[in-house]
């Protein structure tokens, strides 16, 4: 009985050791490029203070994706998710900042994004009614504005919402990005393309809209229906065709906004 005890224990443990893995790594100063000593880093169930060189190991008994979390007094926290073989090891280093810096680099990227935005915001304005002169040349959209054609107008307005629209919602996105990404700059980058993809996609919606349309209404014409007749509802019709467009659009490009923030904010090419 008592070897059997003894087996079962020694059984036990040596499973517990079989399965233990580390994560280990350096935490650096992001201004200085120093190791941070004092910083705890943890996965939730184990957790290790950084030596003199910034340096962490912790042994732990979980495996596969694990998020580990960096935190210090005065610091930003900075959080990773790694994956972890049974009974291996993975290394992952940290980047800090203090937390003034946190606030400066946030109100700067607050500011970035409002520039930003009144920039892309009058040039979606400009190629949305370039694009709507190019599909339909012959109406003169400024020229129609002038003479109140109210049907002509709502027509504008819905190419020019169906690009705000598609714009703002990947600068929601972009924000996200920022705030997931382990690396912001790299984020903020992700994001930005994600805004320009979904400007792209805004003038294929619209063209392809157009085009539809066309086709499906071969006995109207649209020229004469605006212009002449000045007919509001063809001019309510073709916006809501563009905002339903638009609306999708504007759906997929927010969660590109956060893949490709998060997904480029992972990657470590020193910035």
């Amino acid at each position: 009985m008592t070897v059997l005890v003894l087996s079962i224990v020694v059984s036990t443990v040596g499973a517990g050791f079989a399965c233990a893995g580390s994560i280990n790594g350096y935490v650096y100063d992001s201004e200085t490029g120093k190791g941070v000593k004092d910083v705890e880093v943890t996965d939730g169930t184990t957790s290790d203070t950084t030596d003199e060189t910034g340096y962490y190991e912790i042994v732990t008994s979980r495996n596969g994706t694990i998020s580990i979390t960096a935190s210090k007094s005065g610091m930003s926290e900075a959080k990773a998710t790694v994956y972890l073989a049974p009974n291996g090891a993975v290394t992952r280093d940290f980047m800090m900042q203090s937390a003034s810096a946190d606030w400066v680099m946030a109100l700067v990227g607050g500011l970035v994004q409002l520039i930003l935005g009144i920039v892309l915001a009058i040039t979606s304005i400009i190629l949305g009614l370039k694009l709507m002169s190019k599909l339909l040349p012959k109406i003169l959209i400024w020229e129609e504005l002038k003479k109140k054609n109210l049907a002509v107008g709502l027509m504008a307005a819905g190419v020019v919402i169906a690009y705000t629209q598609v714009i703002n919602t990947g600068i929601r996105g972009m924000s996200d990005a920022v705030a997931f990404a382990e690396n912001k700059i790299l984020g903020f980058i992700g994001g930005l393309i994600a805004v320009v993809i979904g400007i792209g996609l805004a003038s294929i919606g619209v063209t392809f809209a157009f085009k539809a349309m066309d086709k499906l209404t071969k006995d109207i014409d649209e020229t004469e229906e605006l212009t002449t007749k000045q007919n509001v509802s063809i001019g309510i019709f073709y916006a809501g065709v563009l905002f339903g467009i638009s609306s999708m659009i504007a759906a997929a490009v927010s969660g590109l906004g956060k893949a490709f923030g998060v997904a480029f904010g992972a990657l470590n090419l020193g910035i």
